[in-house]
């Protein structure tokens, strides 16, 4: 087994996985999850996706949404032609040509000098342990939702990310440093939880954070 990594990076996805199974929610409430999100620390989140309404209509606002963002550096594309084809309606290359700038998650272990990164769905509540097992092999990059809110529509059986609270409560009390603050990130999930109207599986979104605080 590896040494634990001093740091890992978590990637906040609620906005676009975690959004993409809800029923629509307006714009504004949208722009007041992503400002909830931006007060946690995180560095990198994924807003939204240009894919067909029709497919997925939460994703409908995307030009407006962007629109609104000061800026939007960074974009994921899908490296499975056939899940490719039925997110977003056309071929990887096809959408990378489309988006021009992107940043490729990849699945593979050696891709060069690239971080190892891992998406993982809390589908049967291993997500953490999963998470756990990742980072002890060598991965540094860590995708989470608010609340454990997401889920996607072309993968069967794939309901629910990994809490972004959680993953950094898990990651704080192994001594691995992240650039989330935890509180905060309690926080996003409540906002994720009332403007999606229902309750998230987060467990310290019921709990708050043994240390006090959130």
């Amino acid at each position: 087994m590896s040494a634990l990594p001093s740091h890992v990076t978590i990637r906040e996805v609620s906005l676009r996985d975690g959004l993409q199974i809800e029923q629509p929610i307006p714009l504004p409430a949208k722009l007041e999850l992503l400002e909830a999100i931006a007060a946690t620390g995180v560095r990198e989140v994924e807003a939204t996706a240009f894919v067909s309404p029709s497919k997925v209509p939460a994703m409908a606002d995307a030009p407006e949404l962007t629109a609104a963002l000061a800026s939007f550096p960074e974009y994921v594309v899908a490296a499975s032609d056939e899940f490719s084809h039925a997110n977003v309606g056309r071929s990887s290359a096809d959408a990378t040509a489309l988006i021009g700038e992107i940043a490729v998650i990849a699945h593979d272990a050696g891709a060069g000098n690239l971080p190892l990164g891992a998406h993982l769905n809390n589908t049967r509540g291993a997500g953490l342990a999963s998470a756990y097992a990742a980072v002890t092999a060598g991965v540094t990059r860590l995708d989470a939702s608010v609340g454990g809110l997401g889920g996607c529509p072309f993968a069967p059986g794939a309901t629910g990310n990994i809490a972004t609270e959680d993953l950094v409560y898990m990651l704080r009390d192994s001594g691995i440093h992240v650039d989330i603050d935890l509180d905060a990130a309690i926080a996003a999930a409540r906002v994720a939880a009332r403007v999606v109207g229902h309750e998230l599986p987060g467990a310290l979104l019921r709990a708050g954070d043994r240390r006090g605080g959130g």
